[in-house]
């Protein structure tokens, strides 16, 4: 299914209200945050076009064709890296008295670093058409894919900061805000987004490249 930011910002607001009454801490925060991204980040689905010129095996060995196909499938990510990531960057915020820029920037690496260890599987179906006359068309070809998905930080980074400098100067609402912009940022991080893939389709001797995005 797409991408669904409503989810996300009330699953990021109901984290951030949990911790007013200090049962939780900021490893607690680093922990739970990186869950919630990563919950997001494995429920969208990605759409992938794949074709190429290949050497096929069947009907006669070393035969010309072109394997036009398509599919879906979904991102998995772990969320140890970027939660043990944040866990850092709050102590050394403490230690070294740095102001929250520092973890704008810290909150936007653990997001792209667990988005760029991330593995992209998919699922596809192809044509494959041998040129001739007539040419040979061979239907339903099954494959699977592995590849990545590639998304630009720099607009989430610079998001953040400018929201938290926009709440240097709030008294309430600050949870609900924060919520907001956070997955709003997330949501666009993710949905400017290209994925790679390489196709592994047995009657074929060479991969075929795909290309797609998460929707």
């Amino acid at each position: 299914m797409p991408l669904v930011m409503a989810t996300l910002q009330s699953q990021l607001q109901a984290l951030f209200e949990s911790m007013q009454d200090g049962s939780k801490d900021d490893y607690d925060m680093a922990d739970e945050l990186s869950s919630i991204v990563k919950d997001f980040m494995e429920s969208g689905t990605i759409v992938t076009t794949d074709l190429n010129s290949v050497p096929i095996t069947s009907p006669g060995p070393y035969i010309a064709g072109m394997f036009v196909g398509g599919g879906q499938g979904s991102l998995s990510v772990q969320d140890g890296p970027c939660a043990s990531l944040i866990k850092v960057a709050c102590d050394t915020m403490r230690a070294q008295h740095l102001d929250d820029n520092y973890l704008a920037d810290k909150i936007t690496e653990g997001i792209d670093l667990m988005r760029s260890a991330g593995i992209v599987t998919c699922n596809i179906t192809g044509v494959v058409t041998i040129p001739g006359s007539p040419p040979i068309v061979i239907p339903n070809v099954p494959g699977t894919t592995t590849g990545t998905i590639t998304c630009v930080p720099t607009p989430l980074a610079a998001g953040l900061k400018a929201c938290f400098l926009t709440m240097r100067n709030m008294t309430t609402g600050g949870d609900a805000y924060f919520a907001t912009q956070l997955a709003t940022l997330i949501n666009s991080y993710m949905l400017a987004n290209t994925v790679a893939t390489v196709v592994d389709v047995a009657s074929l001797l060479t991969p075929v490249i795909g290309a797609g995005a998460m929707i």
